[in-house]
């Protein structure tokens, strides 16, 4: 959304909150597992460690349940960032190991950035191993 693409926070959680009600409403279970995402977006750039992987495991648990995977992975993925600013660099890894593994299976071009990401973490835990 362009209010959190301008760091308009506040504004951002307000409209994805409407949202996301809305979405529950109708019973929109993918489009609600988005709206869940991007708040956890939004709690993540707050530095809201707790409630960025609260909301994302919430959006990770509808995506298995409708089985988008292409989202489940991007979410893996943001779990895995989340596990990383904490500082569980096994966790982080596991869930980029995981992200990955599905982005090959589809095929998607979002595998490059997992790779990295396994990459980073596993020459992180070199280092401090």
């Amino acid at each position: 959304m362009v209010a959190q693409d301008r760091g308009k926070l506040d504004e951002a959680e307000d409209r994805y909150n409407q949202s996301l009600e809305i979405k529950r409403e109708v019973g929109d279970r993918p489009r609600e597992a988005r709206t869940l995402h991007q708040l956890g977006g939004v709690a993540q750039d707050r530095g809201q460690w707790d409630k960025a992987e609260g909301l994302y495991r919430e959006s990770l648990e509808i995506e298995r349940e409708v089985g988008d995977r292409p989202n489940e992975a991007k979410t893996l993925h943001q779990l895995g960032m989340v596990a990383e600013k904490r500082g569980d660099l096994q966790e982080a890894l596991r869930l980029f190991e995981e992200s990955l593994r599905m982005l090959e299976e589809m095929g998607f071009a979002e595998q490059e950035k997992a790779r990295r990401s396994v990459q980073r973490l596993r020459r992180r835990l070199g280092e401090e191993g």
